[in-house]
């Protein structure tokens, strides 16, 4: 069969070569557009999934609860289409504007197939060292008293530099020094290190000198998130803490060496009391939203 280079090289009248061309580039436009027609570009996702965060209601502290700001621009974006279980698109988001996070959210959309709609997931981790409380339009709630996470001071670490810079280099070779994993009944999957961190963050009122949360990660889903912080004592001692928090429903556990430093286990039932805690469903079923139209 000729091929429509051949038909090309075959026409001697360059005017019947320019229209093949042209029709031969728009053929290959209508493919393109007709096979990714029902699909959402990545942008239109993104700005789905923003409005989806942005509608969550979000308070810290006792009562009466202060309302925490959401960070508008998503800490990480990812993906783990070849993982055991498959994350086509989703983003990490972070409440609290100052200092560390209050809490975190991976929202997470998969296209079924078959025109089947769509599938959300709202998967809530808290950090914060009292009450927070995410309620949707959706009629759920998660109301978790604390990060339920204890601190450990850094063994070995190096003094608090006194430039950023410095500290974030410091922040990088610690985080190095960890591993983490996840267990499903068949497999034990190491995770990756991101070593860019996806969050740095300060609150030199409170001590706070300098932070950051490593993601470790299935592809670069994170299953895992390590925070570092870098912060001044009553006494005026400086000294680097670390905390982990779980991004997913398996068995987890981090080592520093061969020793284990942080472990939780698989989640079998949904308590939305928990530090970590997902809703997921349908778009009504998590969000609810007025006008679900994207």
């Amino acid at each position: 069969m000729k091929t429509a280079q051949h038909v090309l090289q075959c026409s001697g009248d360059p005017k019947r070569t320019t229209w093949f061309r042209t029709l031969i580039g728009l053929l290959a436009i209508a493919v393109t557009t007709a096979a990714s027609a029902d699909e959402p570009s990545s942008a239109d996702v993104l700005k789905a999934m923003h409005r989806r965060v942005a509608s969550l209601k979000v308070t810290a502290g006792a009562e009466p609860a202060t309302p925490v700001k959401l960070v508008e621009t998503p800490l990480l974006r990812y993906s783990n289409p070849g993982g055991l279980t498959v994350t086509t698109d989703g983003a990490v988001w972070a409440w609290g504007t100052t200092g560390r996070p209050k809490a975190l959210t991976a929202i997470f959309f998969e296209q079924l197939p078959d025109n089947a709609g769509s599938k959300w997931s709202c998967e809530l981790t808290a950090l914060a060292d009292e009450p927070v409380t995410v309620t949707s339009a959706a009629g759920w709630k998660w109301s978790p008293p604390h990060s339920g996470t204890e601190w450990k001071k850094c063994p070995d670490a190096p003094a608090v530099a006194e430039s950023a810079n410095e500290r974030l280099r410091q922040m990088k070779d610690l985080a190095r020094q960890f591993t983490s994993s996840e267990s499903f009944p068949t497999q034990t999957d190491e995770l990756r290190l991101l070593i860019r961190p996806i969050h740095r963050y300060a609150d030199a009122d409170h001590g706070l000198i300098d932070g950051a949360l490593f993601a470790f990660s299935a592809g670069t889903n994170p299953e895992s998130v390590l925070a570092l912080e870098a912060v001044a004592e009553a006494g005026g001692e400086r000294r680097w803490q670390y905390a982990f928090f779980r991004m997913g429903a398996a068995a987890t556990r981090a080592k520093r060496g061969e020793s284990i430093v942080w472990e939780r286990p698989a989640i079998d039932v949904w308590v939305p009391k928990e530090p970590y805690f997902s809703a997921f469903g349908t778009d009504r079923d998590v969000f609810n939203l007025a006008d679900s139209t994207e």
